[in-house]
């Protein structure tokens, strides 16, 4: 069995209702005792939610959150979680997927992908950064778009290429507080996201799930001297979908 988490107990998991988001906190109730679960789907965050209350002794805590909100209801809702310093992990698993030719991208397209997937997360990790202990832990998950792009994921791999800058960027800053940060850049996984937005051919090769949960089980589970900044899964085939 893994060791439990260094001395902290709180978990919390940005995006959750997601394929990926989910898997990760099925694997972080063996690694703590509290976990803050955000979605944007209601229907599935309680479903996740009835689902994690199974395992006894566990305290979970949901949040509904549109990443698209104003600043002001952004604030507020993290505001409202009256978090104590306790924090030791925080996964970022918020994103979205578009899949066009650059020339028939709209203002709306870009603007709402960059609001999603690179400004929301940035304002909320930054709000939550000041509950984060030395010892604790920051997991971006990305893309390998953002170091191998594709032609017609000119707006995808803009994106993720500006998370990993952020991430590694903001590794850099906390390494001094001890606070680590790590980046998780797969290949496409197969996720219903992916499912919908792909061929039948791209899905069945895409990676599974796990492999990001083992990764993420991977991280958690090493010393937290123990500093990886950026991880490549499945690297070698890159990005699949189309």
């Amino acid at each position: 069995m893994r060791k439990r988490f260094k001395s902290y107990d709180f978990a919390i998991i940005l995006g959750a209702t997601g394929g990926i988001g989910s898997g990760i906190s099925y694997e972080l109730i063996n690694q703590v005792k509290k976990i803050y679960i955000f979605g944007t789907n209601l229907e599935k965050l309680s479903a996740l939610k009835n689902e994690l209350s199974q395992i006894e002794n566990l305290q979970i805590y949901t949040e509904q959150m549109n990443f698209e909100d104003n600043d002001l209801v952004i604030k507020a809702k993290i505001e409202s979680l009256n978090l104590q310093k306790n924090v030791g992990i925080l996964v970022n698993c918020v994103g979205t997927y578009i899949s066009k030719e650059f020339a028939t991208l709209t203002y709306e397209n870009i603007t709402k992908d960059f609001l999603i997937n690179v400004i929301r997360p940035m304002q909320i990790i930054s709000s939550l950064v000041c509950y984060l202990e030395p010892g604790s832990l920051i997991i971006n998950i990305g893309s390998s778009l953002s170091y191998h792009p594709k032609s017609n994921r000119v707006l995808s791999s803009s994106v993720k290429h500006a998370i990993r800058g952020f991430s590694l960027s903001l590794a850099e800053e906390l390494a001094g507080l001890g606070i680590r940060v790590c980046l998780i850049n797969p290949r496409s996984v197969a996720t219903s996201l992916l499912k919908k937005n792909s061929s039948s051919e791209s899905y069945q090769k895409a990676m599974p799930v796990e492999d990001i949960v083992r990764t993420v089980a991977m991280i958690v589970s090493c010393d937290d001297k123990t500093l990886f900044s950026e991880i490549n899964v499945g690297a070698s085939q890159g990005f699949l979908g189309q």
